[in-house]
């Protein structure tokens, strides 16, 4: 049924196929999943900004945590790994805002396409 496509469906990341209904161009999965092109547009970058907000969110945890270990290193002594923890910790902040600015910019792509 369709045109077998690259796009996964964005409900169960099963394949999607392309069916032209007249000017209309919709998508399908084998479990019946269907889209508009613009509504599958709106699916997936909805699913990439979670992923992005989600790894921002590790990234920023995972900075927390470097912080207190490089703090708990320095209060027991060990100054040199402490300075170590800090500054991979450092590295991932850098990291976590380059994810974040992604993700504003992720948010313009599912409002871009409006099909007339």
């Amino acid at each position: 049924m369709g045109t077998l496509t690259a796009f996964t469906c964005p409900e169960c990341n099963g394949a999607l196929s392309r069916l032209k209904e007249g000017s209309i161009a919709r998508f399908r999965c084998h479990t019946g999943h269907a889209f508009t092109i613009s509504a599958l547009l709106s699916e997936v970058s909805e699913t990439v900004e979670g992923q992005l907000w989600q790894a921002m969110r590790g990234l920023e945890e995972s900075n927390l945590l470097l912080v207190e270990i490089g703090k708990h290193f320095k209060e027991i002594g060990r100054a040199g790994d402490g300075e170590v923890f800090l500054r991979r910790a450092k590295e991932v902040k850098e990291r976590a805002q380059i994810v974040h600015d992604s993700v504003l910019s992720q948010k313009l792509i599912s409002a871009d396409l409006e099909i007339r």
